[in-house]
């Protein structure tokens, strides 16, 4: 093992260049894949995702606009950072486009939910943006294809310094161009639509069939599909079970079907 000083600071540990590489791949197959399966979740309705569809409704609902333009600009981003980061390849644009969609989902969507993802807070944005931005400091590690290809100047830092640059502009001006999240109106949420599968509870509850809309479900809006969300999620009332919860939190914003 080499013991090399540095500016007169003796270090007694380096780690070895293969151990090094190993523990990059895993947390470049772990993040990249993980992040590019929630973008095919997002665009293609894989791993029981919601589609584009849904997705694009979810980002009108938010206050992005076109939606679903914008809905297919981010779930690509996701999918090409995640499989970038997993082969290491490209230098730090992969690192780069995670930073950029995370930040736009930080900001929009959990920021006011605090930290914790429990109450659907910002922490797992922070784990994505931390180990991203760690892999585009370190570089790839030497099981990569910037590796294997010879593009390991790509991690330079002054290139590095300019795509994480580039990526953090551009989660911004996202957010800038983002309007005020839209109230619902006739036609416009189908909230059964947006939420994940625990709103079947909802359906159930009201006796709809599937695909059926009801003009007073539709009447929510976007803070509303939030409060039910968090108690389909998150179980604020402990207690109860999860379709005690929706009833509870239904009764007075939408007539029992019953």
């Amino acid at each position: 093992m080499l013991n090399p000083n540095w500016k007169g600071i003796s270090m007694s540990y380096t780690p070895q260049i293969a151990a090094l590489g190993a523990g990059l791949l895993a947390l470049r197959l772990v993040i990249g894949l993980s992040m590019a399966a929630h973008g095919a979740q997002k665009l293609l309705g894989w791993f029981g995702g919601p589609g584009l569809t849904r997705t694009a409704e979810f980002f009108a609902a938010l206050g992005f606009r076109p939606a679903r333009p914008l809905a297919a600009v981010a779930s690509v981003t996701e999918i090409a950072s995640g499989l970038l980061m997993a082969l290491g390849l490209l230098g730090p644009v992969g690192p780069a486009l995670l930073i950029s969609v995370m930040l736009v989902a930080m900001m929009s969507v959990h920021w006011s939910n605090g930290f914790f993802a429990q109450q659907q807070g910002i922490e797992i944005n922070v784990l994505y943006v931390a180990s991203a931005l760690a892999l585009a400091l370190t570089g790839p590690g030497v099981y990569s294809l910037d590796a294997l290809f010879g593009l390991l100047a790509l991690w330079s830092p002054t290139v590095m310094l300019a795509v994480l640059t580039m990526g953090v502009i551009g989660g911004v001006a996202n957010l800038a161009l983002r309007s005020a999240p839209a109230q619902a109106h006739e036609g416009f949420v189908n909230l059964l639509t947006i939420l994940p599968p625990p709103c079947e509870f909802i359906r159930l509850n009201h006796r709809l069939p599937r695909g059926q809309t009801d003009p007073e479900v539709m009447q929510g809006t976007a803070e509303f599909h939030h409060e039910i969300a968090d108690a389909v999620f998150h179980s604020r009332i402990r207690s109860l079970t999860t379709r005690q919860r929706l009833t509870l939190l239904l009764t007075g914003s939408i007539r029992s079907r019953r």
